[in-house]
């Protein structure tokens, strides 16, 4: 299988749809469109791509044209989430779920403020032993007025 040089992607007059779909995994936003990209009519795409992509051969497939290419080092995988953050950021309505992850993010990095916490209430002890204390006297006060 040859590859084009600048995206690792499989070359379309040598390889299958499911390879061409494989290597879109890696450089488009979200399953569906890499199945679009790949060859696969739309219909197919929102169906059928996903039963196929959570069967084990396919799995080993992906996996190892992941090492074949050397997406699973850091650096790469820094790059592929950059990318998808980058999605988030540009789109948020588009990926809902991810929002929450980029917020996170953010206030890790200290670009975005944490969130505040909800005041607890708090339990101070010595006003529970002090109320004690009035209970315990004022029934030993109503005892010994019987």
């Amino acid at each position: 299988m040859t590859q084009n040089n600048n995206d690792n992607l499989p070359t379309t007059a040598e390889t299958s749809k499911s390879e061409q779909l494989i290597g879109y995994l890696f450089t488009e936003p979200d399953i569906k469109s890499a199945a679009i990209k790949a060859g696969y009519a739309e219909s197919t795409a929102s169906k059928s791509i996903y039963t196929m992509i959570k069967q084990p051969e396919f799995q080993n497939r992906l996996r190892q044209y992941a090492i074949q290419n050397d997406l699973l080092s850091l650096p790469q995988l820094a790059k592929i989430e950059s990318k998808c953050l980058k999605l988030v950021e540009d789109s948020p309505e588009k990926y809902p779920k991810f929002k929450e992850i980029f917020r996170q993010k953010k206030q890790i990095a200290g670009l975005l403020a944490q969130d505040a916490v909800p005041a607890q209430p708090t339990i101070n002890i010595r006003t529970i032993e002090h109320l004690q204390v009035v209970v315990g006297d004022a029934v030993q006060k109503r005892l010994a007025n019987e």
